[in-house]
């Protein structure tokens, strides 16, 4: 109850649009102003929410209550169970209350790679976190940051954990135009928490269910773009916390990114600017980065220093994903430092 009180507090009293939620509402206009449940929310009278208005969630904000009472279980049996299974199905879905009885969650170990006297932990499979150990693997460890291996590192990474971007189908665009939230927190103590989670498009799957106050998210969609058959862990998911320790197991850094197949990239590059070249973390976040784009063509930021040997990746469009949003907060030169992405309106601050 005290760690959903203040996400309750702001669905029930209501909290200020950001640019980017007034951007993805005017986008989303002609396909869901009228949406039972999320038109109300976000096209209040059938215009998209301005930057600066105040949206409230009262549904939202019943359901908070009672996962604070009940658990997570309440998503699984019950009320907010038979909604969601109700509304899946209406909207010609497949989900249905035996699926949910069955669901497990399952213990896991984080795995890790040395690298420039440090480790970095991620999430095993089913998730892209092999993709960043892999890469990490492959490259030295000290010295100047050869980036023609780092990118061909990244793309040996991706195919080996099992979702190779230029294996994918390119073509009509992905309904989906949005992607994952990500928050790094680290106390004056040593303690570092991530918190990653996404519907994958803006709106998920557009079915709004009453009672969760939002959307069913559409993760599978990537079963589409990587035109995989069904089955668990494949593709891997891209929702990956990473973690960097020092000498002695001490907490150097929390990391992580919002933006689909950007994730695995970006933490690389992230751990090269910070270990080789010692940037702190806004800095290691502002620099240019490269992107292994759907289809297997390289986007460059202005800068990079790929642009001498691939200056056409300059022009190339990478995707409504951008080059990632992340965030990175930990120590540097015995400071508590955080930084955040001003690709996408990211924020960042240090409470003394």
């Amino acid at each position: 109850g005290d760690a959903l009180e203040p996400a309750r507090h702001f669905a029930q009293h209501g909290f200020v649009v950001r640019p980017t939620l007034a951007v993805a509402a005017a986008k989303a206009t002609p396909e869901l102003a009228q949406e039972p449940v999320l038109g109300p929310l976000y096209w209040p009278g059938g215009n998209p929410v301005a930057e600066g208005s105040t949206v409230t969630n009262p549904d939202l904000a019943d359901a908070l209550s009672i996962l604070a009472t009940e658990g997570s279980a309440a998503l699984l049996t019950g009320a907010l169970a038979d909604a969601i299974v109700e509304t899946i199905q209406a909207g010609g879905g497949y989900l249905s209350h035996a699926d949910l009885s069955v669901h497990r969650t399952t213990s896991i170990e984080p795995d890790h790679v040395e690298f420039a006297g440090h480790r970095m932990w991620q999430m095993p499979a089913p998730t892209q976190g092999p993709a960043v150990l892999a890469a990490l693997r492959d490259l030295p460890s000290e010295g100047a940051i050869e980036w023609g291996d780092a990118y061909r590192a990244v793309a040996a990474g991706m195919s080996e954990a099992g979702f190779d971007p230029a294996a994918v189908r390119t073509g009509a665009p992905s309904p989906a135009k949005g992607d994952t939230t990500f928050i790094a927190v680290v106390d004056h103590d040593g303690t570092g928490v991530s918190l990653i989670t996404s519907v994958f498009g803006d709106f998920g799957s557009h079915l709004g269910v009453k009672s969760l106050g939002g959307p069913i998210h559409n993760r599978a969609t990537t079963f589409r773009l990587a035109a995989r058959a069904l089955g668990p862990g494949k593709p891997p998911h891209t929702t990956i916390p990473g973690m960097i320790t020092g000498p002695g197991g001490a907490l150097r850094y929390v990391l992580g990114v919002a933006g689909g197949v950007m994730q695995p990239q970006t933490q690389v590059q992230l751990t090269l600017r910070a270990l080789l070249e010692n940037r702190a973390p806004q800095e290691a976040i502002d620099m240019p980065r490269f992107k292994i784009c759907f289809g297997g063509a390289l986007a460059l930021e202005p800068d990079h220093p790929l642009a001498s040997v691939y200056p056409e990746a300059l022009d190339q469009n990478p995707g409504p994903e951008g080059f990632g949003a992340a965030q990175m907060v930990g120590w540097h030169g015995g400071e508590l430092m955080a930084g955040a992405d001003a690709r996408r309106g990211g924020s960042a601050l240090v409470i003394e």
